[in-house]
């Protein structure tokens, strides 16, 4: 039926054999290309202890991965080593994959409390404002924000902060806070504006000069002059 009836007898609309057309059409087909379909990454749940379990062992997450019941990571495997990626696939940590069963593979670095070293970092930024507490709710919420990028944002806050006036200073947070500006790549491009809007009005701004280090070691070398405490006893008697 194929050959005598659908490829054989001459089309209605194209008035042509289906099958002669097809030893002129076979010359221009192109080949599909091949699809390749991405499967998702497998995700398995975290443990209270901050742990994943993967094929009969344990490894071990960073502080605070944990977030409660329903809080899941996804694993990659690649050149022997487990790469753990976060449920916003942001990679979190990796492990050379263990060949035993029954093993702990624990990497030390997961266990210490970051907190308090970003804590006083926060802080230390914060007091370079003229106003320190509207600055530490505002480098709170970058934390809040971006909880695993923080330290680097504080970083580069305290690092170009040093290139502004008060003024300037306290437009530049006043400004993010009200347009909701946490980014400090962003923080820096508001402040560079009214610097330069500043410095178009003829306003001067201020020179950080760093000390040197060989001034830095001569201080630390000077030695206050000290009294006898008898000396004290002395002038109080008389």
């Amino acid at each position: 039926w194929l050959g005598r009836t659908a490829n054989g007898m001459p089309h209605a609309v194209t008035k042509q054999k289906p099958k002669d057309l097809w030893l002129i059409e076979q010359n221009h087909l192109l080949e599909v290309p091949s699809y390749v379909f991405n499967e998702p990454e497998p995700t398995y749940p975290v443990r209270q202890d901050n742990s994943v379990y993967y094929k009969s062992n344990l490894y071990s997450l960073p502080e605070g991965t944990y977030k409660g019941r329903g809080t899941y990571i996804s694993i990659q495997t690649k050149d022997g080593e487990l790469i753990i990626k976060d449920q916003h696939g942001r990679q979190i940590a990796t492990h050379e994959i263990s060949l035993d069963r029954g093993r702990v593979i624990s990497n030390t670095d997961h266990k210490r409390d970051k907190s308090k070293k970003l804590d006083n970092l926060m802080r230390d930024v914060a007091v370079i404002f003229p106003d320190k507490d509207k600055a530490l709710m505002y480098l709170e919420r970058i934390r809040k924000e971006k909880p695993r990028y923080a330290r680097d944002q504080f970083l580069h806050i305290r690092k170009c902060v040093a290139k502004a006036d008060a003024d300037s200073l306290m437009m530049t947070l006043q400004r993010c806070v009200e347009d909701g500006i946490y980014s400090a790549k962003d923080f820096e491009a508001v402040m560079d504006k009214y610097i330069l809007q500043r410095e178009a009005n003829g306003h001067k701004m201020p020179v950080v000069k760093q000390v040197s280090l060989s001034i830095n070691k001569k201080i630390n070398e000077i030695i206050p002059d000290t009294s006898n405490i008898l000396d004290y006893e002395k002038i109080m008697k008389n």
